[in-house]
């Protein structure tokens, strides 16, 4: 995720310093990642580039797809990034809450099932294994 704050920032200011493009040129034909020190830093580099001439919007979406771990050390380096730089950068993150309704979504998978065309392929005892089965998965998710 950092990489491609990274990334989108570059865009966003097409005229980054010869001394971050040769840095990221570098990596690129040796093919080795940016760690996210490296990332951080590049990334507060040009952020910092970018404030000097205009407030900076960034939106971080689906946060909840971090794992716990990596969600903490992304967005304490943002903040460590947004800290260092001294002009107004506005942040928003979305994120979606994962609310188990298992009758929502039996209610849905029955009208589906009902809605097959083909009556003859389906009985009571198949349409009970499918909606068991369906409803059995979501506590893996």
């Amino acid at each position: 995720m950092m990489r491609e704050l990274l990334k989108q920032s570059i865009i966003a200011l097409p005229d980054v310093s010869d001394e971050i493009r040769g840095h990221l040129l570098n990596k690129k034909q040796k093919q080795t990642p940016l760690d996210l020190n490296e990332a951080q830093q590049l990334l507060e580099r040009v952020l910092g580039n970018i404030a000097k001439s205009r407030t900076i919007y960034v939106c971080i979406d689906t946060l909840d797809e971090f794992e716990d771990m990596n969600r903490r050390d992304f967005l304490q380096s943002i903040r460590r990034i947004l800290t260092s730089i001294d002009r107004q950068v506005l942040v928003f993150v979305t994120r979606r809450l994962h609310i188990e309704n298992v009758n929502d979504i039996r209610k849905y998978v029955t009208i589906k099932v009902d809605q097959d065309n083909n009556k003859d392929c389906m009985n009571e005892a198949l349409r009970q294994e499918i909606l068991n089965e369906i409803v059995a998965s979501l506590h893996d998710m």
